[in-house]
């Protein structure tokens, strides 16, 4: 029997315990203050519901980590403004919405992402986010994981969770042929590489349920030598 969205979620927060993850359904926009109101005007209506669940897993996962629920307004790239001391990420598909928040003292960056696990979608993304290193770890994947609609569709979430977790702080404009990722076998566990950043200690957890996949990366503190 297929897992749940809900179970996906609590296996990845058991397995990442100092990262705290929330998800609602689609929400009221009321729940949004002045300033992320201005920032969703020219949303179309299902967008602003999406921008809205955000908003209330954000304020949701802040809480349970002892914060005020602060707005979360977005700066001039769109990256979410977490209050000082967290750091976080927001994702959503469809009518379903997730965040992840953690101390910044833990972290210096996390990314977080949900997609739909589509078989139709292979054909299509197979050709833009999969580079000859990762051909045959695709085929591994798929050979290990039971339910799986799109190999190439979970490469596309570790990616887009790796380019959530450092954009915000170094805004590196990254191709998808910059960040390889390297699942590791029998394990719900990959390791990005990010081309010219390899110094970045950078790891990452994907689980998916045949119809949504949901990749969380993470970027730690340097090494004291």
């Amino acid at each position: 029997m297929s897992i749940s969205l809900a179970t996906i979620l609590d296996l990845i927060s058991r397995e990442c315990p100092a990262i705290t993850i929330e998800s609602r359904s689609v929400f009221p926009e009321t729940i949004l203050n002045d300033a992320e109101v201005q920032f969703a005007l020219t949303m179309r209506p299902l967008r602003r519901a999406q921008f809205a669940a955000g908003r209330a897993c954000a304020r949701a996962a802040l809480s349970r980590v002892g914060s005020v629920p602060y707005a979360i307004p977005c700066d001039p790239d769109g990256v979410p403004q977490w209050p000082t001391g967290f750091v976080g990420s927001i994702s959503h598909k469809s009518t379903e919405s997730i965040a992840a928040v953690a101390f910044a003292r833990e972290f210096r960056g996390i990314g977080i992402d949900l997609e739909c696990d589509k078989a139709a979608d292979e054909e299509v993304l197979s050709g833009v986010v999969v580079n000859r290193a990762e051909v045959d770890q695709l085929v591994q994947l798929r050979r290990e994981t039971a339910e799986i609609g799109s190999p190439s569709t979970w490469l596309f979430s570790a990616k887009e969770a790796v380019y959530k977790a450092v954009f915000p702080l170094f805004r590196i404009p990254l191709s998808w042929e910059d960040v390889e990722i390297a699942f590791v076998p029998g394990k719900r566990t990959f390791v990005p590489t990010i081309r010219d950043h390899q110094d970045l200690s950078l790891r990452g957890r994907i689980i998916g349920n045949g119809a949504w996949i949901v990749a969380i990366s993470w970027l730690e503190p340097p090494r004291c030598t």
